[in-house]
């Protein structure tokens, strides 16, 4: 399983910031946004125990918290069983919150498959 390095995050309540200056601003930084990839849709399923433990503590803000998903990419706006019945790689996930860093480890899942369409 690849891990990424810890992602630090602040988050702002929207009703404190103007957003076209938000916007501005970050257009105007060295830092600027880039496009990473292509336009793509993205399709997640999470996984959870019957009690939904994990969705419950995402909801409940707990610090130490993690979320297990699987994760599978597709064309924009594509249907998302179609785009995992031709998806060639799934991504396994786990995000992991611990106060403010969250850090996330991706396993690739790329060996063969049933044809899903023929279930």
């Amino acid at each position: 399983m690849q891990s990424q390095p810890p992602r630090f995050e602040k988050k702002l309540a929207s009703g404190l910031v103007d957003p076209a200056l938000v916007w501005a601003t970050l257009a105007r930084s060295p830092a600027a946004l880039v496009e990473e990839y292509p336009e793509r849709a993205v399709h997640s399923l999470y996984l959870d125990d019957h009690e939904l433990s994990l969705l419950r503590a995402h909801v409940a803000g707990v610090d130490l918290r993690f979320k297990l998903r699987v994760r599978w990419y597709g064309a924009p706006g594509s249907d998302p069983l179609a785009a995992l019945a031709a998806a060639r790689t799934l991504h396994l996930e786990v995000k992991e919150r611990r106060g403010a860093a969250s850090l996330k480890s991706v396993l690739k899942l790329t060996a063969e498959r049933p044809d899903l369409a023929a279930a």
